[in-house]
């Protein structure tokens, strides 16, 4: 369990990955730690599957990536919502860019 007030989160779709990670370069973080609903958990990991998916694929379809982070974006300020006032950004590794932020609270 972490301190909500204390959280940097980042949701990405990075390889062996659990869909979220420490923003502060402390690695993957289980989802079940986190202590949000089920459903966002299930979200969260179907999500990446699609994701890890897409990026073995070459070339990369850029509708899907698109789509992709676009869905990963929701996920961010769902997470961001049931966190709050955790800091949550998103990464797209498609991109190599963090697409979205959201200060404490929002």
């Amino acid at each position: 369990m972490y301190a909500m007030d204390k959280m940097y989160l980042t949701v990405d779709g990075q390889r062996f990955g659990t869909g979220v990670r420490s923003s502060l370069g402390e690695g993957h973080v289980e989802l079940v730690d986190l202590n949000i609903s089920p459903n966002l958990m299930k979200e969260i990991s179907l999500w990446l599957a699609r994701y890890q998916d897409e990026v073995d694929k070459h070339p990369i379809d850029a509708v899907k990536a698109e789509r992709l982070d676009l869905d990963g974006i929701g996920l961010c300020k769902k997470l961001s919502s049931e966190l709050s006032p955790a800091k949550v950004e998103y990464y797209s590794d498609f991109k190599g860019t963090k697409l979205w932020f959201s200060e404490a609270g929002q």
